[in-house]
């Protein structure tokens, strides 16, 4: 089942299960909320929050997920 990521005038994640009306700003700041995107697995929206900028920590706290690298060989591009 898809669910919908989005993010309020406090830079706070939320998801709900249908996608929401976006044009009802914040009452106290007038901010409209951000759609991140949509999503099936914690894991998915682990990855679309590492594409959206979250911190590692933040990942961390809202998926259970640790987002990391794992080289596996050399390219040109380490040639200096």
């Amino acid at each position: 089942m898809e669910r919908y990521a989005y993010v309020n005038c406090q830079s706070e994640l939320y998801v709900k299960d249908e996608q929401i009306e976006r044009d009802i700003p914040c009452p106290i700041c007038g901010e409209y909320d951000e759609y991140l995107g949509c999503f099936e697995t914690t894991a998915e929206l682990a990855m679309l929050m590492w594409l959206n900028k979250y911190s590692g920590q933040y990942i961390l706290d809202k998926t259970g997920y640790i987002i990391t690298f794992k080289k596996e060989h050399d390219v040109e591009l380490d040639k200096e």
